[in-house]
């Protein structure tokens, strides 16, 4: 778990969590454990609104009544495309994480899932510094995805988006093509990422025209995030 204060709002906080399964997630909420749970509610007693994310990943119903129950606003993203691979492949990181919201072109979503789909099968028998690769409908918005992406380490990022390998171009050509850049509601792309290159990666989403908060492990943040943990 890795939580940055955002640089313009400071009552506004960005966290990733990266749970081994929906077992390993439920743990750190369960409140049988006094312990756990005074130091759950400790930093919960401080939230002005209600937390709000969204959930990618293996979750059942056990999950979303425990984060309901505490009021929390979470999307529980089903994946249409993509994977979540078991272990970073032995890649030892730091890893680059990317969630984004993506808004397609009307009547367009289903031609952008299959994009989704394509690079994801490319990137998970090809690059292993792809960890994660996934899209997933929004369950109110019929032209918006949410988007997962995590990179083993720097390299990994790079190798996602180098358009010198041929599937990679045309994967990324029909992904751009399905995106609504010039609708009512804007910015299509929007996200928030965690990178030891924060300074690339910003650089990269900056020249994609998308709007993406982006912090780097060397200051400013609380908690780490490890892929290679066992537990």
């Amino acid at each position: 778990m890795i939580t940055n204060q955002d640089v313009t709002d400071p009552n506004v906080f960005y966290d990733c969590q990266w749970y081994k399964d929906a077992n390993a997630f439920l743990m750190h909420v369960d409140f049988s454990n006094q312990k756990r749970k005074e130091v759950v509610m400790g930093f919960m007693k401080h939230y002005c609104k209600p937390i709000e994310g969204v959930l990618f990943g293996g979750h059942d119903s056990r999950i979303e009544a425990k984060l309901n129950g505490i009021g929390a606003k979470i999307t529980f993203a089903k994946s249409r495309a993509g994977y979540i691979r078991d272990a970073p492949m032995g890649r030892n990181g730091p890893p680059s994480i990317v969630a984004s919201m993506r808004r397609v072109l009307p009547g367009r979503r289903d031609m952008l899932i299959q994009s989704y789909a394509y690079l994801g099968g490319h990137y998970k028998m090809n690059d292993k510094g792809v960890v994660a690769f996934l899209a997933a409908s929004d369950p109110k918005d019929p032209d918006l995805v949410h988007d997962l992406q995590v990179f083993a380490d720097d390299e990994g990022f790079v190798s996602h988006a180098d358009e010198s390998n041929g599937m990679v171009k045309e994967g990324f050509g029909r992904l751009f093509k399905e995106y609504d850049f010039k609708g009512k509601k804007q910015p299509a792309l929007a996200g928030v990422a965690w990178s030891n290159d924060n300074v690339g990666l910003k650089t990269k989403t900056d020249s994609m025209g998308a709007q993406f908060k982006v912090f780097g492990y060397d200051s400013g943040h609380t908690g780490s995030i490890d892929l290679t943990a066992k537990e």
